[in-house]
């Protein structure tokens, strides 16, 4: 393949597992930038882009790939995709403050919508390419707390019930290889079930970054990036061994 494309939001960056790490902001140790280097290390692409931004919602992505040339897009591409969770939490924000909590089941419609939408729209932007497509985490572990996250402590159900409506939705549709041959989906929520609050160490253990515990910390980009490695490798195998079929027939 040509290049790994990485989108998304915080959940994709390295700023916070790296101030996880203890090593400033600028180490690139994210789940995009470790995906890329692990997969150009294996010879898997030729480079990367990490191009996903702290407090990205689902319209951003469009920005985030407007810089890429067509050139780019009409190659053989890995595209990872980390969005949603921020649509919820504004939305949310702006719900409470509008003492509009009947709006949550209308909001969470629009975002599923525009979510698949923009499946659909990567998928034609990049006709030959994979997309590793992933639900989020969720740190309350359904526990119905949030603490020291600001803004986000005050909606802590809609947090919660919010990914797990989204992921579960994500999940539901694009698990199915046969419709989406070219969707790899990833059980994110699934994987950090239990490592945040419900695991007494969510403040020790890597998987959050401790200061911010909606972010990611080192270990849990370290995580995502290796679920993400391991799907671009099995593809690239199975891709390999259709190939060899075709020309032996």
């Amino acid at each position: 393949m040509d290049n790994y494309i990485g989108l998304g939001d915080s959940v994709s960056i390295s700023a916070y597992p790296s101030l996880s790490a203890g090593l400033g902001a600028r180490a690139q140790i994210g789940a995009i930038d470790l995906t890329g280097q692990e997969l150009m290390k294996l010879g898997l692409v030729k480079r990367y882009k990490n191009l996903a931004w702290d407090g990205a919602e689902i319209h951003d992505v469009y920005r985030q790939i407007s810089p890429v040339s067509r050139v780019e897009r009409a190659e053989a591409n890995v595209i990872s995709l980390t969005i949603g969770g921020n649509d919820i939490s504004f939305a949310a924000m702006r719900s409470r403050r509008e003492d509009a909590a009947p709006e949550y089941r209308r909001f969470m419609a629009q975002i599923s919508e525009s979510h698949d939408r923009l499946v659909l729209d990567l998928l034609t932007s990049f006709p030959n390419s994979v997309l590793l497509i992933n639900n989020s985490y969720d740190v309350t572990d359904g526990l119905g707390a949030l603490p020291d996250c600001g803004a986000w402590t005050t909606i802590v159900d809609e947090y919660s019930i919010g990914r797990r409506e989204l992921g579960n939705h994500i999940r539901d549709r694009y698990s199915d290889k046969n419709m989406w041959p070219r969707v790899i989906f990833h059980d994110i929520f699934k994987h950090f079930d239990g490592r945040g609050l419900a695991s007494g160490t969510v403040y020790k253990n890597g998987w959050y970054y401790k200061d911010f515990l909606i972010e990611p910390g080192h270990v849990g980009a370290q995580e995502i990036s290796g679920l993400w490695v391991q799907s671009v490798i099995k593809f690239s195998t199975e891709s390999q061994k259709e190939d060899h079929l075709a020309f032996s027939r």
